[in-house]
């Protein structure tokens, strides 16, 4: 995100929201370039600890080893990360809180197969984002119907004449009906840790794009 708003010469006083913050990893980065970065989340535990974490500069966690030893660590926030630019909300990304404003860049990862109307959360995405702003997303579209009902998977299903329609197709035509440009397309991984001896390893799809 903070490449990007540079390369596109973002305002570096601008506004930044990250949708589906979690407990606030990427928000704290997004500090480092934007003035204001508003996190949201439905998790109200995850906002809670987000906050805590911006108030007190660290936050003691536990960490399975395995079976039921666990280790106890702290998370810091990084020397140069101005806790003050952010703000945490509980919210959903599907009807975000009213009076936000406009933003100038907004991060929605691996949020999208997880929200009940993706149409609508691209529909809250692109009312949230000012003419010109940059928009990166990214998810590793594991669509489950217990989150999201099949008729609303953007992509990951046959259309009319049975043919398959790709996640990225869809996403990306969906964006570009709204008069986005892509800047950049790639896989972006991630690493879950579950204990010390067990890791997910996913390639989740990421979409950098801009609004017209």
């Amino acid at each position: 995100m903070n490449r990007w708003a540079e390369k596109l010469g973002l305002p570096a006083g601008g506004r930044a929201l990250d949708l589906g913050c979690a407990v606030g990893g990427s928000s704290f980065e997004m500090a480092k370039r934007f003035a204001e970065v508003v996190g949201i989340d439905l998790s109200h535990t995850f906002v809670a600890k987000a906050a805590e974490m911006a108030a007190a500069g660290a936050i003691a966690y536990r960490l399975k080893v395995e079976g039921d030893l666990t280790e106890e660590l702290t998370a810091t926030v990084e020397p140069g990360v101005d806790a003050s630019r952010l703000r945490f909300l509980q919210g959903d990304a599907c009807a975000l809180p009213a009076g936000l404003g406009s933003f100038d860049a907004v991060l929605a990862a691996n949020l999208l197969c997880r929200v009940p109307s993706p149409a609508a959360c691209l529909e809250q995405i692109d009312a949230a984002l000012a003419p010109g702003g940059l928009l990166v997303m990214t998810s590793p579209f594991t669509w489950l119907e217990e989150y999201t009902d099949k008729c609303a998977w953007v992509g990951g299903t046959h259309d009319a004449a049975g043919k398959p329609v790709r996640c990225a197709d869809a996403l990306r035509a969906a964006l570009a009906a709204k008069g986005y440009s892509v800047l950049q397309e790639d896989r972006m991984p991630l690493v879950i840790r579950e204990t010390a001896r067990k890791f997910q390893i996913i390639l989740a799809h990421r979409l950098v794009a801009r609004k017209a």
